[in-house]
Parts: structure tokens; sequence; C-alpha cells
């Protein structure tokens, strides 16, 4: 059960005596590319500060008012895939950062503490939100009713759900709610969007293309567009690169993370409710994603 959803609130005195204890600076991609983003989103953070009552220090502490909220920012290092077949565990090291934030979270009970995680680029590790969930609630599967009189399953009735032991927020059996500690894990990941130089120039040549042919362009001929103004201006950057946010929220959190946090316009919420996956949140500008890493 949910103990508490408001923050422990903390001064402008002792919020500065953090912020004066931080000396390190973000040196990981991942660590840097977090950084980056709560810069953009004009966040009031710190790095690895020192609490003074605990022997734990956490990555990114984020001040809202006079709420503190925790982050543990960790990275998959890339994996090299050998000759040979092997066994791939999408959610493996999901699961296992999850173990460990728990241990380096445990000092911090009243503070709404997350885990932030990154893939450069393993093939072997999937970070969408139903692999997060299954690392948090068991492996997806799909379950459907079954007719005894016709003997058959019935596919109308299919619904997905989390359902192996391996999950590390909810017991198989008891299917009570484990590592409440943790108010969410956040996937970081890197987007690219149209650079603004390129789109004015691509909109211009749609304009002259328009005109000539006398009607709107079709997707196919816009493909082909975009194409040919990419390779007439060489020197023009395409894309952006834009850090954004997917968070997956914990079911039942000590406490919880604050709806207003990650709103970006690229972000995305999820959280699992009444057995069903849900997406609360989608950036106002998602749509103009050409590509996303991580």
């Amino acid at each position: 059960m949910t103990e508490s959803t408001e923050p422990t609130r903390t001064s402008d005195e002792e919020w500065d005596r953090l912020k004066s204890s931080s000396t390190a600076v973000p040196q990981t991609e991942s660590e840097q590319l977090f950084a980056q983003y709560l810069d953009q989103q004009q966040y009031d953070w710190c790095f690895e500060p020192t609490f003074a009552s605990k022997s734990k220090i956490p990555d990114f502490v984020i001040r809202i008012g006079e709420r503190l909220y925790v982050f543990e920012v960790k990275e998959r290092l890339r994996i090299r895939s050998g000759p040979s077949p092997q066994w791939v565990g999408p959610m493996q090291w999901t699961r296992k950062e999850i173990e460990k934030a728990r241990c380096k979270f445990k000092e911090f009970k009243k503070f709404p503490c997350s885990l932030v995680i990154f893939n450069p680029g393993d093939l072997d590790t999937v970070l969408d939100p139903e692999r997060v969930f299954g690392a948090m609630l068991g492996d997806p599967g799909i379950t459907m009713a079954f007719d005894d009189m016709q003997g058959r399953l019935l596919p109308e009735t299919a619904r997905e759900v989390f359902t192996h032991p391996r999950g590390k927020m909810r017991g198989y059996n008891t299917r009570e709610y484990h590592n409440t500690r943790i108010s969410a894990i956040i996937v970081l990941q890197k987007g690219h969007v149209e650079s603004p130089e390129f789109r004015r120039l691509f909109d211009a040549a749609t304009i002259r293309k328009q005109e000539s042919i006398g009607r709107e362009l079709h997707a196919d001929e816009q493909d082909a567009l975009r194409w040919d103004v990419r390779q007439q201006n060489g020197c023009c950057p395409m894309h952006d690169q834009v850090p954004l946010v997917v968070v997956c929220e914990h079911p039942d959190p000590k406490v919880l993370l604050s709806q207003d946090m990650f709103t970006g316009p690229y972000d995305e919420r999820y959280v699992y409710v009444d057995g069903i996956l849900e997406q609360t949140y989608v950036g106002r500008s998602i749509r103009r994603l050409v590509a996303v890493d991580g």
C-alpha cells in the first residue's frame, strides 16, 4: 500500500548545502544525456550530492518547490554477440538493475526514487514499455478463455498479461507488490527530429514542387523529395538530437512520482491499472520524431 503521496520537504538552506556538496560532473553517456534533458526542461538539479544522514550517494536529485526527487542512472554496456547462437533475455539486465536500485534507495524511504535506464545499442536488451513492465511484473504473455463445451480457446477473449514469476516488483503467488520504494522506471532515449534548417529547405522545395504539378504531394513523393533536398544540401544537418524519456510507473509505490514531471514534448508515460497497460501521457511533438535510439 502507498504510504504517502507527498515527498519530503527541504528548505532553501538544505538544498543549497546539497548543491554545494556536489562537486562531480556527469561522465557517462547516460548521465550526460539525462543532464541535457533536465537542462532542456529547466529542472533545478544536482549530481551526486552528499546527504548528511545517509551513506549512499544518488546520481541525480531534482528539486521542485520544496520537494526532492532522487534518481539512479544506469547504462547498459554494449555487448558483442559471438558467432554461435546464444540465449537472449531482453528483460534480464533491467531486472538486475531493479535489484541494485532497491539496495541504493533503502536509505531514502520518504523520497520518490526512480531508476533511469539507458541502452546505447545492446541488442540483447529491450526497453519498450511492455518489456520494462515485464521486468517489473513478470514476463508478458497472453491469456484467453477456454470453452469446455466446444473444446477450444476463445481468441476474442485474448488479453495481454504479465504472468511469469521473474517479475521484480510483484509476487507471482501472492500478487503483492515488491520494491515499492522505486516510484518509477524511466527509460532514457535519444530522439531525432528534422532540424529547423532542413525543414525550411524541405518546405520551400515542397511548395515549388506542388506549384509545378498543380496538386499536393503524396507520401511517397514527399519521401523522394526529402531525399533530394538532403542530397542537394549535404552541408545542412538533416536531424537534430533530442533527449526524451518514457516513464513506467510502479503500480503501488510508497511515494508517488509527480504527474507534473517528465511531460516534455517527446515524452511518454505508462501505468498498469486493473490488469491493463495504459498510456497516460504523450508529448505534443512526438509525431515529429523520425528515429529513436536507446
